[in-house]
Parts: structure tokens; sequence; C-alpha cells
């Protein structure tokens, strides 16, 4: 008898044991009445190495399978279980492919378009049985692409994909590969203060911090002046820090090369309102009162000083917004600059005239008395300079005003007895006798 080995099955994965090989026992004797003369027989089937891999035993000629065969070199030695006891032996090979089926894969991370559906997947297999591969692409239980030859899946969005490959027998490996959103971009912009020193500076800036989200790189920065009409747009730029930055609405915004961008809340620079003082008389001169003039300051960053020289090589600082200067006779104008040292404002003028000399012309040529006894004599005063409002009073030897000195009109005194008389003006503060 004989030994037929057909329908072999090579491995459908490296490694694997998916390898089968149908046997029949050939009876080269049959006769018409006994079309299995072979009968039952028992089996060994031994590798390359001579290691026993499996046996058994079969009641008729068969064909039985033998299954969970690896790659290998295999013999099979069927001997008769009856009479005449034969044996026979054959050789058969179950084949497995050079490597192993392998995937790799690369893909595109999804950006901020809308829709966020760009994202792509590339597979490439090695290895497995020669003709070609298959893939598939899978999202959790639901296939997005059967089984093509396709290996680039694009307009993806957010996910986690199974790419399958698979060879001409079927050996089929996977790998997973998660998509998802970017997330938001994150920053903080922060000026450098919130209060310019003076009015028309532009030394402030904004600095942002290094954003997270979104690419995670390329970063770009674009700065918009909203109080600016028309509004500004500064950028974009490299560089994360804005400078020369006067009073004003900021709002700083991010974008990346995946189109992702955020904007950050208002950012408001103010400054100080305009420095401005002026002069004015507080009093004027008197004989016994010294003048004054009021400083007035407004605006800018109190306190204030003032000082009578541009250069400010002497100055002095306010009280308040409104300082009482008291001066001697002459022109001032003042120099007034605030705390943070801003452009000092220049007052108007203001001029304090001196007082006048009070003085006083006194006529006595009416001052005769005709005869003895008589009350006939009369004096004329007039003053000049002081400061006006004059009073006049007519005073004797003694020092002592005479009260009942007649006075018709101020500084004309008469019906006066013969006597030593002394007139005295007096101009407000100012006295002349």
């Amino acid at each position: 008898f004989d030994l037929t080995i057909d329908t072999i099955v090579d491995v459908s994965c490296f490694g694997g044991n998916t390898g089968s090989a149908n046997v029949t026992i050939i009876d080269r004797t049959i006769t018409a009445t006994n079309t299995d003369q072979a009968g039952p027989f028992s089996y060994t089937i031994t590798d390359a190495l001579g290691n026993p891999y499996s046996s058994g035993t079969t009641t008729n000629s068969g064909p039985f399978a033998v299954n969970g065969l690896a790659a290998g070199t295999y013999s099979i030695t069927a001997t008769l279980t009856n009479s005449p006891y034969c044996s026979v032996t054959k050789n058969f090979n179950i084949n497995q492919p050079n490597a192993a089926l392998a995937i790799a894969e690369t893909h595109t991370a999804i950006t901020c378009i809308s829709g966020n559906n760009d994202g792509s997947i590339s597979a490439t297999a090695s290895g497995g049985w020669l003709g070609g591969y298959e893939y598939q692409l899978e999202l959790g239980a639901t296939v997005v692409t059967p089984w093509s030859m396709v290996a680039n899946f694009t307009g993806l969005t957010q996910g986690t994909y199974t790419v399958r490959v698979r060879d001409t027998k079927g050996c089929s490996v996977f790998v997973d590969v998660l998509l998802v959103n970017p997330s938001p971009i994150v920053f903080t912009a922060t000026p450098s203060t919130t209060m310019l020193s003076c009015l028309g500076d532009t030394n402030a800036s904004i600095s942002v911090s290094l954003p997270t989200g979104g690419q995670g790189s390329n970063y770009l920065y674009t700065l918009t002046t909203s109080s600016s009409s028309p509004i500004l747009v500064n950028g974009p730029q490299t560089s994360s820090i804005f400078n020369n930055l006067g009073a004003g609405t900021y709002s700083v915004t991010v974008t990346d090369g995946w189109g992702c961008s955020a904007t950050s809340a208002s950012i408001v620079i103010n400054e100080p309102s305009e420095l401005n003082a002026s002069l004015g008389i507080g009093t004027n001169p008197s004989c016994l009162v010294s003048a004054t003039v009021i400083l007035t300051a407004t605006g800018g960053t109190a306190p204030y000083s003032y000082s009578t020289s541009s250069s400010f090589a002497t100055s002095t600082i306010m009280s308040g917004a409104i300082e009482t200067i008291p001066v001697t006779p002459g022109t001032y104008r003042f120099y007034v600059r605030d705390a943070n040292g801003c452009a000092s404002f220049v007052t108007n003028d203001i001029t304090i005239a001196p007082v006048p000399s009070l003085d006083l012309n006194v006529n006595v040529i009416n001052a005769q008395i005709n005869c003895y006894g008589d009350t006939s004599g009369a004096i004329t005063a007039i003053a000049s300079g002081g400061l006006g409002n004059y009073i006049y009073t007519l005073i004797d030897a003694s020092g002592n005003p005479i009260p009942t000195a007649t006075q018709n009109y101020p500084g004309e005194f008469t019906n006066l007895p013969a006597g030593d008389y002394t007139v005295r003006v007096n101009s407000l503060d100012c006295v002349f006798n």
C-alpha cells in the first residue's frame, strides 16, 4: 500500500500553527469485493529533527486531516494494523512567509479648520505572504473603510481608529491610532503697567506667556489697538513682546500653524490727565501785609512741586493742589511738575506792584487868625500814594485827635482856633503824619 498527502495548507501567519494536510492510505491490490483492503492503521508524525509531533489510529484508509501544524518538514509513517503489517513513510512540507506580517502608520493631526475633519492616517505593511496587501479602517465597531488596496485615509475626525492589514492568505495584524482635536490655545498677556507715568508716554509693553494648546509650536502674536480709529493691527510677529505702547485699549491674538487662535481679554493702559497750572493773586500788598500769589495745579499725579526755574535746580513740594506763596513786588511765573517728574508746565505771569509811598500835602495858606480869639483858621490836606480810601484826622499838640474839628470835605479842616496841629492820613493800613 502507499500514502498520498494532499491539500497541504501552509500556515497563515509567520510562527503560527495553522498548517494542515490530508493523508490517504492507498491499497494497490484492491479487489472488486473489498475496496478497503488496507483496513485500519496507525500513524506517527515527526518533525525534521525526529521529534514526535502527533500519532493516532484510523479505522479506514481515510482521508484524514492532520491539523495544527507549524512551518517545517514532517514525516508520517503509517503501519497496517492487520496482516501483513506493512509500513510506509512519506515527507511533506508546511511553509510560512519569510517574515511576520507587520504594519506601520503615520498620521497627521487634526487642525482647527472648520469641522475638525482633516486628520489622516497612512499605513504601510511589510512581511507576510507576498502578493499584495489589503487595508481596513475601523472606528470602534464601525467600519469606516472596508478592505481594499487603499492605505491612505483622509478627512478623519477625532477618535481612536484601528487600521488592519491582511496578506494574500488572510493573516491580519492591526495598529491603533488616536486622533484628537487640538486643545484650546491658552496664554496670559500682561502689561508692564496699567498707568503711564506721564501724559503722552509710549514706554509701556505687553508680554505674552508661553502659550499651550493648539499645535504646540509655531505661535505668532498679533496686537490689536481697539481704542484707535481706525483700529490698528500690529503683527503677526514671532516675538511675544510688544513695546513702545502708549495709552489705549489692546488685545493680543495668538495663532499657530494649524489655524488655531485665541484672543486675550481687553488690556487697558491709562495715562494721567494733562498737567496744568495757573497763577493768581492771593492778597495784594499793603503797608503792613506782604503780597501772596496762589499756585493751582491740576492733572498729572500728585504731589506736585514747583520752581522758579525750568531746570528745577531748587524746588518746593506743594502741600496740595493749591499753594499760597508769599512774594515781594515783582513779576512771577512758576514751573510745575508732578510726582512722576513729568514735563514741567509753566504758569502765566503775575506782576505784584509795590505800594506807592503815602504822602500828604498840607495847604496852610488859610491857617491865619485875623483877630485874637477867633476860630477862623483852616487847614487843607491832600493825600497821595498809599492804598487810597484816605481818612484824615486832625491831631492837637499833645497827639490826641480833635473830635470837634470841623471837616467839611475829607482833608479840609475849618473853624480852627490858634494852635499847633498835626494832620494824619490813614490809607487802609498805611499811616502818614
